[in-house]
């Protein structure tokens, strides 16, 4: 009800005005329409575009500090890459790996495929030495699982192992 008294008494005042008046208050609210713009959207926009252009220098120098240490990073990993091994090098270095981490290979456990292969047959070896073996084998020699069969033995922790290493052509 009030809104309706209210809506009735601002008819009647605009009723009331001349018509100088009228555009006069017209002109008056289009001038406060163009200042709230101007004060809500246009000076905030302003102020945000200044302290972008005031960010961008420091983040194109991030963006060229990251393209050089890729470089740098291509560079190292090309550096520390070893070079690929045909299979008797691959049974050697797995044979060294393998003594260094103390993982028993028996007599026959390990057989060259041919095309940088390798078979496996582990039985009573420890699982997590197996898998921490496994780490380092693909983290420091490149050398990669292509298949692997592991079975637990009766001795809790012990797994007989069945598997196919080989050190890929490229990464």
């Amino acid at each position: 009800m009030a809104d309706e008294s209210l809506r009735q008494k601002l008819r009647s005042s605009w009723a009331a005005c001349s018509a100088r008046e009228r555009v006069a208050l017209t002109a008056g609210a289009g001038v406060l329409a163009a200042m709230l713009v101007v004060g809500a959207v246009w000076l905030p926009a302003l102020e945000a575009l200044s302290r972008i252009e005031g960010r961008l220098p420091g983040l194109r120098a991030q963006v060229e500090e990251m393209r050089s240490r890729k470089s740098e990073v291509a560079r190292l990993k090309a550096i520390a890459r070893p070079a690929p091994m045909d299979a008797g090098q691959l049974r050697t270095a797995i044979g060294e790996s393998a003594r260094a981490r103390g993982v028993e290979l028996g007599e026959g456990a390990v057989e060259s495929l041919g095309n940088g292969e390798v078979r496996l047959n582990l039985s009573g070896v420890w699982f997590d030495a197996w898998v921490g073996w496994l780490a380092e084998l693909q983290a420091t020699r490149r050398i990669h699982v292509d298949s692997c069969k592991v079975e637990a033995l009766a001795d809790p922790g012990q797994v007989r192992v069945e598997a196919v290493l080989r050190q890929p052509e490229t990464d």
